[in-house]
């Protein structure tokens, strides 16, 4: 006999519950109110990673990466209306108008505390997590350092977004 008694469960769900989430999941395909997710990540990096992590961020299925580096706040404005993630560890500010601008943005992942400065208030109103990406303590300067610090990245997307 299945737990639950003559109702059984469906995926932890008693079958009365289980018909009913079936019946609105149809409704909502039937009358156009279903969004379902989009099928990539859109990940946009504007400073200059390792090739070697840009490498590993492309094998991710999920992500569809975008390096642009050298922008000017006004071309990253144009940039990231699409990002779901922003990967930032330069100079360039992240300020209200760029953060209003920005559709879908989840996420900004910082390679230290000394990035551009990021108006966090605005950020905050629109529901946009802050990361910080440190690397490891025992890399080595220049290539190593960003290299720890693009796989810290890496496991930061894919800890928030659940890959």
């Amino acid at each position: 006999m299945t737990k639950g008694g003559i109702f059984g469960h469906a995926d932890g769900l008693f079958i009365p519950e289980y018909l009913k989430l079936k019946q609105n999941v149809q409704a909502a395909f039937r009358y156009g109110n279903f969004e379902p997710r989009a099928a990539m990540i859109r990940v946009l990096v504007v400073d200059r990673l390792s090739p070697k992590v840009l490498d590993l961020l492309n094998e991710i299925p999920e992500f569809e990466v975008s390096e642009k580096t050298g922008l000017s706040p006004a071309q990253l404005l144009d940039e990231i209306k699409n990002a779901d993630a922003l990967i930032i560890s330069g100079s360039l500010p992240l300020t209200e108008e760029i953060l209003n601008g920005c559709g879908d943005l989840k996420l900004i992942i910082r390679s230290n505390d000394v990035s551009g400065p990021v108006d966090t208030a605005t950020a905050k109103r629109k529901n946009i997590e802050i990361r910080t990406a440190v690397g490891h303590s025992s890399a080595q300067p220049g290539d190593k350092t960003k290299e720890t610090v693009g796989i810290d990245a890496i496991a930061i997307l894919k800890d928030f977004f659940n890959v």
